[in-house]
């Protein structure tokens, strides 16, 4: 007599565990916050620039967060680590940003920034 354990692979602890972080397909990065079998609960953000008031001169940068939550399978899931693919994410949005930015208005003519890293 043989005694076997099946556990479902998408169900296992170490498969998303609560306090992870993923990225979804549609939401971007979500944070795993409860977990229920192969369904994981998960939180996104949502930031809206707003036009700067007129109220604060000294305002740079308004914005409106929003805070969404859902269930989400785990096969729209994919795992995601924070050292690795966040700052891969920001030094490529920073690069395109830079790409964009490559001509200036200086002084009155039109010139191009060199916006590539010393090597």
């Amino acid at each position: 007599m043989t005694s076997e354990t099946v556990i479902a692979f998408a169900s296992h602890p170490k498969i998303f565990p609560i306090g992870a972080i993923a990225r979804h397909r549609e939401h971007g990065v979500v944070d795993i916050i409860a977990r229920t079998g192969a369904q994981r609960f998960v939180r996104w953000f949502e930031h809206i620039p707003l036009p700067l008031s007129a109220d604060d001169p000294e305002a740079l940068f308004e914005e409106e967060i929003i805070e969404h939550e859902a269930w989400a399978d785990v096969t729209e899931l994919r795992p995601m680590s924070p050292y690795k693919d966040v700052g891969r994410d920001m030094i490529k949005a920073v690069f395109d940003e830079a790409r964009e930015n490559a001509l200036r208005i200086t002084s009155g003519e039109l010139r191009l920034v060199d916006w590539r890293p010393e090597q």
